[in-house]
């Protein structure tokens, strides 16, 4: 009978076990491993009976080695550094989702992790990433934990994605805790999507607006003033006219003078941006605009929801599961009345009451963790609260969109309809003299 030799963590605790099993195909072992409380990490075919390896269940040290040496070896450690450090992997957050999806619907069907990695690694095209999942599949191959490994790419995986793995892995849940990683990355991304997709359009619009303005203004306008002048004989030019020869003149007289604003504008931009005196009256400030500040306070709702109601339903205690939510927080306001919920809850204090004391946080919001903490089901309430903002995100964001585009479209034919007037009223005075009227 075929012997397996595997490596598996109990379903409560983190000591990791490992020895060897006799069974006659994988999926026996693996059904084995999970009647007896252990979910399985790796799990390899033995070529028969081999004495230097333990006994059937036999428990070895906390790590879980095999003493297989390859982990410890010169060119292994030059190559984990080349593939953490300078190959620099890097996955777009839907890359990312998808990876999680996938990862979790093997061992939800019963694949050891490193197995899993590595049929990831196989059908990943990018050389980094797979190089990434290579390395990772090692670190479970020599004894650490997935999150143990997941945790030297950084620029991949954050803190909030770590401690979600740690926790299901202390829970014996991985494959819920990726099931539900993968759903709030999804939605995450897809309220991303949407605010991107409306923001492109406009964009878009503005960008034509004014390379149509800036053409006309430096190249068509100063052509019309020469026949104005040849043609008019001295006589005034109308008064639209006017503003439009002086603006045209300005851009074509003090063209770079306008571009280094501009450039210096973004650059100063840019820096303040990352001032931490800048950012907080800004982002203060923006969710206190009449429209605007609405929406966006429902966007940051709506992630302070799914990440904690997403954190706390994957086990991570609440005051830890705050501090990640802080940190994933963009607005620098809502983070600030995060930090005053943790510092009440850890005085002792009810997490309706402490939203309630922030002013920053909606009445829905505190009703429903109100009702969630009353009944013990408050990361459930947490979740729907931000399925009730994606919606309403979404219907904003389509509501602004509808009326942005048309708003755009006439302010754009405005302006170029004034320049387009401004260069025609001449032009009537000279058909009229040339007429002899």
């Amino acid at each position: 009978m075929p012997i397996f030799r595997y490596r598996a963590v109990p379903a409560r605790g983190r000591r990791r076990v490992s020895g060897t099993i006799d069974a006659t195909t994988e999926a026996e072992a693996i059904a084995w491993l999970k009647g007896k409380g252990y979910s399985p990490i790796a799990l390899d075919a033995v070529q028969g009976q081999d004495s230097a390896l333990p006994p059937t269940g036999a428990h070895l040290d906390p790590r879980g080695s095999f003493g297989d040496g390859r982990a410890n070896s010169f060119g292994a450690a030059l190559a984990r550094w080349w593939r953490s450090v300078a190959a620099q992997p890097r996955m777009k957050s839907a890359a990312l989702g998808a990876f999680t999806r996938q990862l979790a619907t093997l061992i939800a069907a019963g694949m050891p992790i490193m197995r899993s990695l590595e049929l990831l690694s196989r059908q990943e095209r990018v050389r980094t990433v797979q190089l990434m999942l290579d390395e990772i599949a090692d670190a479970i191959r020599s004894g650490e934990s997935l999150s143990t490994g997941l945790n030297r790419h950084p620029r991949v995986f954050d803190s909030l994605y770590i401690n979600m793995i740690r926790a299901g892995e202390a829970g014996g849940m991985l494959d819920a805790v990726l099931e539900r990683l993968a759903r709030y990355l999804e939605k995450a991304g897809r309220i991303r999507g949407r605010v991107k997709a409306a923001l492109a359009y406009p964009m878009v619009i503005i960008v034509v607006a004014s390379g149509i303005v800036a053409a006309l203004t430096t190249f068509v306008v100063p052509k019309f003033e020469q026949i104005f002048l040849t043609q008019l004989n001295g006589r005034s030019l109308p008064l639209l006219t006017q503003m439009v020869m002086a603006l045209s003149k300005g851009i074509s007289h003090h063209f770079l003078l306008l571009v280094s604003v501009a450039v210096i504008s973004v650059f100063v931009s840019a820096w303040a941006s990352q001032q931490g005196w800048f950012k907080r009256r800004w982002h203060r400030w923006a969710l206190r605009l009449p429209l605007a500040g609405d929406f966006l306070l429902q966007i940051s709702m709506t992630r302070f929801c799914r990440t904690c109601g997403t954190l706390l339903a994957a086990g991570v205690p609440i005051l830890q599961a705050l501090s990640l939510t802080r940190d994933a927080t963009e607005n620098c306001a809502v983070a600030a009345a995060i930090q005053h919920l943790h510092a009440r809850l850890e005085a002792g204090a009810m997490v309706a009451t402490s939203l309630r004391e922030t002013e920053v946080f909606p009445p829905l919001l505190v009703a429903m963790a109100e009702v969630g903490e009353a009944t013990g089901r408050l990361p459930e309430m947490l979740t729907g609260v931000a399925d009730i903002y994606d919606e309403q995100v979404e219907a904003k964001v389509t509501a602004y969109t509808s009326l942005l585009e048309p708003v755009l479209i006439v302010l754009m034919a405005l302006i170029v309809g004034t320049i387009v007037i401004a260069l025609f009223l001449p032009m009537i005075e000279i058909i009229r003299s040339l007429s002899g009227g």
